[in-house]
């Protein structure tokens, strides 16, 4: 199954040199890592076996534009980003409904916590079938080096305010 992450930079020179890459926790914000670690339960029960890191975030659908401004900042483009494809075995994968995800880090992040009764938020892994493909992101518990097919480094792109009306997707052929 094809997907797409984007990563710092060092990520793909790790992959470069070797076989698997986990996402380390100390590199997750502490305010978010309560909603990580709740994803991590929830991959846990899928019996996916995502030992001591954190889940590594991707789409169901090539990127756009749009999408990558949404989600990175000046600060991370200044440290190196770039857009990796992989084609991972479907096993591994949690997909999940985007809009509701944010719905439950914003209660994690205003509350501090996880909410007694997490039930609502677990439809956020049954509610996704029928979103465009903005609205599907995949968890899985680590990069493997044979599944990546290709990746484009943006950190040369200037972040432009046209950037958040252009649905274009994200073309490893050309540079924009």
């Amino acid at each position: 199954m094809k997907l797409w992450t984007f990563q710092h930079t060092k990520v793909a020179e790790h992959l470069e040199y070797n076989n698997i890459y986990y996402a380390d926790p100390k590199h997750v914000d502490d305010n978010w890592l309560i909603a990580y670690r709740w994803m991590s339960e929830r991959m846990q029960e899928r019996n996916i076996n995502i030992q001591n890191s954190t889940p590594i975030w991707l789409w169901a659908y090539q990127p756009t534009f749009s999408i990558l401004y949404d989600l990175l900042s000046e600060h991370e483009f200044s440290q190196g980003i770039c857009l990796i494809e992989v084609d991972v075995p479907g096993e591994q994968a949690i997909f999940s409904c985007y809009d509701q995800w944010n719905t439950f880090l914003y209660f994690c992040l205003e509350h501090k916590k996880i909410p007694i009764i997490d039930n609502k938020y677990r439809k956020m892994f049954t509610s996704f079938h029928d979103l465009t493909h903005n609205g599907i992101q995949v968890t899985l518990p680590y990069l493997k080096r044979e599944w990546v097919s290709q990746v484009k480094d943006l950190t040369h792109y200037i972040r432009s305010n046209d950037w958040c009306e252009n649905n274009s997707l994200i073309s490893f052929e050309t540079n924009v």
